[in-house]
């Protein structure tokens, strides 16, 4: 069935975009630069990372430094003394600062319930991303697998009377997973679709500024020397955009295999037999090369002022810096939480 599909779809609609995988060349080329890095922390699954306060904070489980709150957290904000903190299931918690304590959990549609990442624009407006409206942060992989296209884009203007409900800036997106202000313009990512974007602060004008990454892009942010730098969760793979375009295939394996042996990017791999593998191309003699498909990967790169790549740091196929899903500068260097290994390093940039 799929085949004649596939023939319909060449002759019905021959110039469609069709998104091949980008090879890692030039600035993207693969080197060990994270793996350089040197470890600060170990966490259990430490999610993202902020500078506040001449500290460095780390979200990892219910716990943001030594706040506790209310569900297992995820990204981070800081503006002066107020830190924003996504909370799973229940939106996003202020901390410090003048709205101290204030929930946002409201929105002029779906309320918001699976927040992925946060930013401020200024004092008193957030910008919000929220991966998808049916799973959570942690079931990205069942979203993925079932192309979800659900997530949003909103802004929080916390001085208005309104102040706790979201305006939607921008909806069906595919896993929003960070955002950063930029220039005065909101930019986001979009996971599945694998590109950003770029917005005006009311939602207008909307550009795809990148189309098509070679991995999975997370969360965004400033860096010091221009531009931005973003953190890739995992990269994509032939073997994985093919079962993307096999509904009934992957079906069934929702339906039957369990979720650890998908045919799907994971934030760690542990080189179990039953995990997914691609022919003759993972292992040769015994040894596992580094330049096979890699099911899991450590990657950042930073954009400069023209959104070209102008640097990137990997940990390869083998390494121990897999599942990057936050990033920051603290103290004049770039700091790395790798989800996959339950890590936080100090990295040259």
């Amino acid at each position: 069935m799929s085949f004649i599909v596939d023939v319909a779809r060449e002759i019905f609609r021959p110039n469609r975009e069709r998104h091949a995988i980008p090879s890692l060349d030039g600035p993207w080329q693969p080197n060990s630069r994270l793996e350089e890095g040197t470890e600060t922390a170990q966490l259990e699954e430490p999610d993202d990372l902020v500078s506040h306060g001449g500290q460095l904070l780390v979200s990892s489980g219910t716990k943001v430094g030594e706040h506790e709150l209310s569900g297992p957290t995820g990204g981070l904000a800081s503006r002066g003394d107020q830190l924003a903190v996504c909370v799973e299931g229940k939106g996003i918690q202020i901390v410090g600062g003048k709205h101290d304590g204030l929930v946002l959990s409201a929105t002029d549609g779906e309320p918001l319930r699976h927040p992925t990442a946060v930013c401020f624009g200024d004092d008193d407006t957030l910008y919000v991303c929220e991966g998808s409206l049916t799973e959570s942060a942690s079931r990205w992989n069942w979203d993925l697998m079932r192309k979800g296209a659900t997530g949003r884009v909103l802004r929080f203007s916390l001085s208005s009377a309104s102040g706790t409900t979201g305006t939607a800036l921008a909806s069906g997106l595919q896993f929003p997973y960070g955002v950063v202000v930029w220039k005065d313009r909101v930019v986001f990512t979009e996971s599945w679709a694998h590109r950003l974007w770029s917005m005006d602060t009311s939602g207008g004008d909307r550009k795809m500024v990148v189309k098509n990454f070679p991995g999975y892009p997370a969360r965004v942010h400033l860096a010091s020397k221009g531009g931005f730098w973003l953190a890739f969760f995992a990269m994509r793979t032939q073997l994985v955009d093919f079962v993307l375009k096999e509904t009934e295939y992957r079906e069934a394996m929702i339906a039957q295999v369990d979720p650890r042996w998908w045919v799907c990017p994971t934030l760690v791999s542990h080189d179990y037999f039953l995990e997914p593998a691609q022919s003759g191309s993972i292992r040769q003699l015994g040894i596992r090369k580094a330049w096979s498909p890699p099911r899991s990967y450590g990657l950042v790169v930073r954009l400069n002022d023209q959104l070209d790549a102008a640097e990137s740091l990997h940990s390869r196929v083998g390494g121990h810096v897999h599942g990057v899903t936050g990033i920051a500068e603290h103290g004049g260097k770039l700091c790395v939480a790798s989800k996959g290994h339950g890590r936080v390093l100090e990295v040259q940039s």
